[in-house]
This record gives structure tokens, sequence and C-alpha cells, in this order.
């Protein structure tokens, strides 16, 4: 009896200590419970083909997924193929000086010279045409809407926004500098440009606020500084991008951050879902960089090789350069994967990976690496 007794209380003791473990993990040891469920995230990777097709990637034209059909242009025409490599539908561009520009549902095909713009659907049939009836530099989707690049004279850029439908929105002539660059909040209701003057013995980048319509909301001088381009973060934020530092500003031009680099920046991603900035930079060595939306900085992990590009899916980093191609997800790198031929491009189609190299295209599945 009194073993009984002893065996019971011991089974008492057993959990109440296993009780005050479990309260202390739920309620003080989040970085334990972090790093015990990370053991489990973090599992090493392999990309695993199950598709090679050769369909050619063009340098100077474009290729782009539009959900599992490819369609790619060298200027001259455009094709479309199934994963397999199967020919679905082409169509020859007659345009002497041609430009094809791919946006989210809708490619574009451009006559430079005459202005001319005929927009088809994913199937090569036709959308709209719009007349600009000025030369074209290039033309640029954003957020739906098309960012048209013009001359209003030799030293005068211009730029009109035409709506889903082809129906011109704005028209907007920048008197002092060159036009770089343009975006187009997700509302759709500003839009900003970034020109860069050479005129006076310093150099001066700007940028420039607008609504949809066109109207000037205010302008910001930079002096000496290099502005590429601008990217929003919400449509209260306006992320404002150069070759070595980052800032922010909200919508009263006021600044909010300010970060400088490392070295060179060579890329920048901003996901507005999980309100997150990524940057890539480096000189001697490149480093992969997670800002929180105020500046502050969530993950940063050196790399031992040089990238160029970024590439966000499912809250997991993937960087491509020259012929590598790894996988990181919070600090750590889950993928590593060397291709035969320099990647161009990376698409993230259902659970497939769409690896676009100079000679073909690889589908891959992301699989547990074999011990």
């Amino acid at each position: 009896m009194i073993a009984k007794e002893e065996n019971s209380k011991g089974k008492k003791l057993i959990w109440i200590i296993l009780t005050i473990i479990i309260i202390a993990l739920m309620f003080f040891g989040k970085s334990i419970r972090d790093k015990i469920q990370n053991l489990f995230k973090q599992t090493e990777k392999s990309l695993e083909l199950v598709q090679k097709t050769d369909i050619p990637w063009f340098e100077n034209g474009e290729t782009k997924d539009y959900n599992g059909i490819i369609i790619n242009s060298d200027n001259k025409n455009i094709t479309s193929y199934n994963f397999l490599g199967n020919k679905l539908w082409s169509k020859d561009i007659e345009f002497n000086a041609s430009l094809t520009h791919f946006g989210e549902n809708i490619i574009y095909i451009c006559d430079k010279d005459k202005g001319h713009i005929v927009a088809l659907n994913t199937q090569g049939e036709k959308l709209w045409t719009y007349e600009a009836r000025q030369s074209i530099d290039k033309i640029v989707e954003r957020n739906g809407l098309l960012i048209i690049y013009t001359k209003a004279g030799e030293q005068i850029d211009q730029i009109n926004i035409l709506g889903e439908n082809g129906s011109l929105l704005a028209n907007t002539i920048v008197d002092k500098g060159r036009l770089l660059s343009g975006n187009i909040f997700s509302n759709k209701e500003k839009f900003t440009l970034v020109t860069l003057d050479f005129s006076s013995n310093n150099l001066q980048s700007s940028i420039l606020l607008y609504t949809i319509e066109g109207e000037l909301l205010w302008k910001k001088d930079f002096t000496d500084r290099i502005i590429l381009d601008t990217a929003f973060i919400d449509n209260d934020t306006i992320l404002v991008i150069s070759d070595s530092k980052i800032m922010s500003l909200n919508m009263k031009n006021e600044l909010l951050w300010s970060k400088e680099l490392e070295g060179r920046l060579k890329d920048v991603e901003v996901d507005t879902k999980q309100k997150e900035i990524y940057l890539l930079y480096g000189e001697d060595k490149d480093y992969i960089e997670v800002l929180e939306p105020n500046g502050k900085i969530k993950n940063r992990l050196g790399l031992d090789n040089y990238y160029s590009n970024i590439y966000i899916c499912k809250g997991n980093i993937f960087l491509t350069g020259d012929d590598r191609l790894i996988g990181i997800h919070e600090d750590k790198i889950f993928l590593n994967y060397r291709c035969e031929d320099k990647i161009e491009n990376l698409v993230f189609e259902k659970n497939n990976i769409l690896v676009f190299t100079e000679k073909s295209l690889l589908v891959g599945k992301l699989s547990n690496k074999k011990e």
C-alpha cells in the first residue's frame, strides 16, 4: 500500500514538473520554441528537376509565365508554349522598331517610332490599341496600369499613364531633368516619377508625387545623389532607392528613416503583405537583409558567393547569381543549387519552381534532402 502511494506521488510530481516546463515554454521561452520549431522548418532541401524544355530565353526580348503557359518574344514574333515545349500559338510583329512588354495579364506590343501600342490577352487576341502620336522610349506596367515614356521635345521627357482598358489617365511633362523611372501606388490613386538633372554644377535627383490625374503634389530634391527608383511599402509610405542608400518618406514629404548600405545595392524587393523590405547589397562580400517598415533590421545574412536578384515566395527568400540558386528562411540557407547554364529568371508556379536559363526552361520541385 505504501509502495502504491509513493508511486502515485512520484507520477504526480513528474506531471507537475512537466506542466511547469510547458508553461515556461509557452510564456517565457518563445526563442526556445522557435528554435525547436525551426529544427523541423529548416530541413535542407534539394531542387528535384521534373521537366526540362528547350524554350529559348531572349536577352533583349521578354519571357513570362502566365499560369503554366510560357510566352516569349524576341521583338520580331511572340510565341506561346506549354511546359512540355509544345507551341500553342504564334504571332508575327510587323512593326519596324518594335518593343514588347509582358504585364501581369496583358501583352503589350509597341511601335517605338510611330507611338502605336497594341494590347493582347494571353491567347494572342487583341484587346485595345492606343496612339501616343510621339516616339516611345519604353513602356512599363505598374499595378495594372501602363506607363509610357515618350518625348514632348528633344530634351523634354513625358509620360502617359493608361488604364486597364487603354484609356488615358494622366499626361505629364517633366520640364527639368531626364526621366529615369516611375511607379504607381497599389490603390492607383497616386504615382511617382524620378528625374536626374545635370544642367547645373551639381548633380540633382528629384522625386515627384502626382495624383493619378497628373496633378503635382510635391517635389523633393537630392543633391549629388542618384535616385534610381521608388517602391511602396503601403499606400502611405514611399521607399526611395539609390545605389548605396535607402530612405523612407511619408505622404507629407517628410523623411521617416534612412539607411546607408555597405557597398552597392544590387536588388530590392518589398513584400506588401508581410510588410518587409529585402535588400541585396555588397562589395567585397554580399549580404541579404530584411527590414521592417520602420527601417529596423529583422534579419541579416552574409553570403559566401555573389548574387544579383531577389525572389520572394511564401516567406522564403531565393537569390540567383550566374548559375547559382539559393533558398533562405529567416537567417538559414536551406537550398543550394548549381545550374548548368546562367539563370535569367525565377518564377513560382503553384508547387513548381520555374528556372529560366539562357538555353532552356527547368521545372523543379523542392524536396527534402536525403542524408
